[in-house]
């Protein structure tokens, strides 16, 4: 009996450090909190105000904590969410009343029959802006996350403006991942062939054919930095402008891991697993 105790005490301080520094193995926990507010341009006319209307989509996670507080962290500069929406809606609708100060002085009876001197209907009509923000998990949940931001704002003019960015999310290590962790030579010409063939198929362009006979601007166009990852593979975003007009909205493609496997670095594919890919086997 009393060997076994010496045994038990001898085995214990080797349990409690392997324990400690067990990576996380449960899915993480989380919610979406919902907000929309209404920033009126003439607050003694609000029936025929002009508005700002803001709606934001807010992600958080809960649990683990520790993984939590920096994601959190990360996404928004502070755990709290009502925060960073008061700092949203007061950036807004400073940007908003600054932007259409002349209409401020507006009297209701011109108010009323949209008769303003000095300025065009167009400019009336077009001052009715919108201010959406979602930030939402994509792909797979295990001990690393992938957060989508989308943004959507309208300020008047003939169109408004979508823009997409991904945050690719170590949570074990609480780490920001880049492209460059996964990829050998990102910007070298292997991957390069690579990116521009899927994007001769998204335009519906021959093999080989330049890719300005397309939908692009140019045949050597920026690679972007702006990626995400899913079980069929690494997806790449492109905003509008970026490669193409406005018109033709956002790009985004996906290289598949079969095709992109050769250029991975194999601490990349061990980053993969973490999100459930598993190449290495």
């Amino acid at each position: 009996m009393v060997c076994r105790k010496i045994i038990l005490l001898c085995i214990l301080p080797l349990l409690i450090p392997a324990c400690a520094s067990k990576p996380i193995n449960v899915k993480p926990q989380s919610f979406q909190r919902y907000y929309t507010f209404s920033v009126l341009l003439t607050p003694e006319h609000p029936a025929n105000s002009p508005k700002l209307d803001i709606a934001l989509a807010l992600f958080q996670m809960r649990y683990p904590s520790a993984q939590a507080a920096f994601v959190n962290q990360l996404l928004y500069s502070n755990d709290d969410l009502d925060s960073y929406k008061d700092q949203v809606i007061k950036e807004q609708r400073e940007h908003y009343r600054s932007s259409l100060s002349f209409l401020e002085e507006i009297d209701s009876e011109n108010l009323k029959i949209f008769n303003l001197e000095g300025v065009e209907i167009d400019d009336w009509e077009t001052s009715n802006w919108h201010y959406k923000e979602q930030f939402a998990p994509v792909g797979p949940r295990y001990r690393g996350i992938v957060i989508e931001r989308t943004k959507e704002t309208y300020m008047g003019g003939a169109h408004g403006m979508l823009s997409k960015r991904y945050f690719v999310i170590d949570l074990e290590e609480q780490k920001l991942l880049k492209i460059d962790d996964f990829i050998d030579d990102y910007q070298g010409d292997q991957m390069r062939d690579l990116i521009y063939d899927e994007l001769r198929k998204y335009s519906g362009l021959e093999k080989n054919q330049p890719l300005s006979d397309g939908i692009y601007l140019n045949d050597d166009p920026e690679l972007t930095f702006n990626f995400f990852i899913t079980e069929e593979g690494l997806g790449l975003h492109w905003n509008p402008y970026e490669i193409a007009p406005h018109s033709e909205g956002d790009v985004q493609i996906m290289l598949p891991w079969r095709k992109i496997r050769p250029l991975l670095l194999n601490s990349g594919m061990e980053l993969l697993a973490k999100f459930n890919i598993n190449l290495l086997v």
